[in-house]
Formats: C-alpha cells, structure tokens, sequence
C-alpha cells in the first residue's frame, strides 16, 4: 500500500517550478501540476492594424501526449477577445492595440490536471506581429509535482481527475475515488501470483483527486462514491503509458467521462 502525499508538498513543489519557468506564470489549486513554459518573439513583419495596432501568433503545445494542443480557448485577460486553437495548435489575435497583455489558456486536459495557466506580460508593438508559444507540463514534471515520492521505474503510474456534483457541476467535496486492480508478480518459488489491490484517493476541495504509485500496466476498475451515491465501476487500463486522466461526475445523474485521452 502506498501513501499517497500531502497537499501542501505538491503545491510547494509547484510553486518552486513555477519561480523558474522562463516567461511564464503559473496559478495552482491545491496540488496543481507545474504550467508550461512560453516564449515570445517580434518579428519584423507589419501587421495589417495600422501603426497603433499589432497581431499576435501563438502556438500551444501539449507536452503530455507529444502534439499540438486542439480545440483551447485562449483569451486575452481584460478584454473580450477569445480564440479557439486548431488541430495545429495555432490560434491568432489580429489587430490588438498596441499594449502588454496576458493570455489565459483552457482546456479540459488542463481541467483534469487542477492547472490554471496564465502567460506573463506579453508586449504588442505598433506595426508588429508577435509569435508566442506555450505548452503544458510533461509527463515528468506532472510526476516529479505530485508523486515525487513513488519509484518512478517500479511503479510510475498516476492516476487524476475531477469529481463534480452531477447536479450543481460544483466540486464533489467529500467524496473519495477507489481504483481497484489485480497485479501479477511471478517468481522462482511461488510461480506465477494474482494479488489484488485496491487503492483509494480523498477528493480535494478543487474537485480533483490523484492516485500514486500504480505499476505502468494496470487493468482495473475506477469508482467514485459519497455517502450512499456512487458511480458505476469504470474499466480503465493503463499500458506503458505511466499517466490515466480520468473525470467523472457524481449524484443523482451520475456518469464517467475521459477528460482527455490518457
């Protein structure tokens, strides 16, 4: 059985990485995985605005799965000016009057991770176009900030996600997550063992909960439950892929969704 950490480790640890991340600023719940990193260029090319107006370009990467990061909404803070990226990743603001702005990014894969990403001061020149880039945590970094006390050779398997109220959308305070699967261990002496595991994670008061120390290949059942309500036993498999994203809501209308493909 493993110990699953504190809260206030994973939020300290977050903090940490988001001090050195270069340009860009990171806002964490409660155990909140560290935000990606951004950079920003201005190029030499006029944009069409007119001198007291500048474009900008950006690029969001998702670190986690090795692709473009699809379907984010992007706004910039302050103003009502959104975008959504496309399968590429890019999105773009024309005709910004010139200024220093910060962008907001949104995206269920940042939901089910407990991440609020917010980029640094970014500064649109008159007669400009400024390329920005951003990107979420990696695979690594996910588990250095929530599970850097679990061996990340024998056992690097995390399991994440949000719990809301069916009805309300609100968190699902209260509640707990179980992750039930059977592992085999084979050996010399014993042959070949069926042991069964069961593990169990509190929801946090931002919704989400996180499970440590799962062995890269699980096949097994996920259940969240609250007093007398639960959810269905969900079949979830992890093959190789150390990182299962799992949300689900809970309540009178209860149902499991994958937030994002783990």
């Amino acid at each position: 059985m493993f110990a699953d950490p504190p809260a206030a480790s994973g939020t300290n640890r977050l903090k940490k990485f988001c001090a050195a991340a270069a340009l860009f600023s990171c806002i964490a719940a409660p155990l909140a995985a560290q935000a990606g990193s951004a950079s920003s260029a201005s190029s030499g090319a006029l944009a069409p605005g007119g001198n007291a107006r500048g474009d900008l370009i950006g690029a969001l990467v998702d670190s986690v799965h090795g692709r473009a990061l699809a379907d984010a909404t992007v706004t910039v803070l302050g103003m009502a000016r959104h975008a959504t990226s496309g399968n590429d990743g890019m999105f773009r603001f024309d005709s910004l009057p010139a200024g220093t702005y910060t962008l907001s990014v949104a995206h269920p894969l940042l939901d089910t991770l407990g991440i609020d990403i917010n980029s640094r001061p970014i500064v649109v020149a008159p007669g400009r176009v400024v390329v920005v880039r951003l990107s979420t945590p990696s695979r690594s970094s996910i588990r250095e900030s929530l599970c850097a006390h679990a061996d990340a050779e024998l056992t690097p398997g995390i399991a994440v996600g949000r719990l809301r109220d069916a009805d309300t959308g609100a968190p699902a305070v209260a509640a707990s997550v179980s992750l039930a699967y059977t592992e085999l261990r084979v050996s010399p002496t014993t042959g070949v063992r069926r042991i069964s595991h069961v593990r169990k994670a509190a929801v946090t008061a931002d919704g989400r909960y996180v499970i440590c120390g799962l062995p890269a290949r699980l096949r097994g059942t996920l259940q969240a439950t609250r007093g007398a309500d639960a959810t269905a036993e969900v079949a979830v498999v992890l093959q190789d892929d150390t990182l299962l994203l799992r949300s689900m809501t809970l309540g009178s209308a209860s149902l499991t969704r994958d937030a994002v493909p783990s």
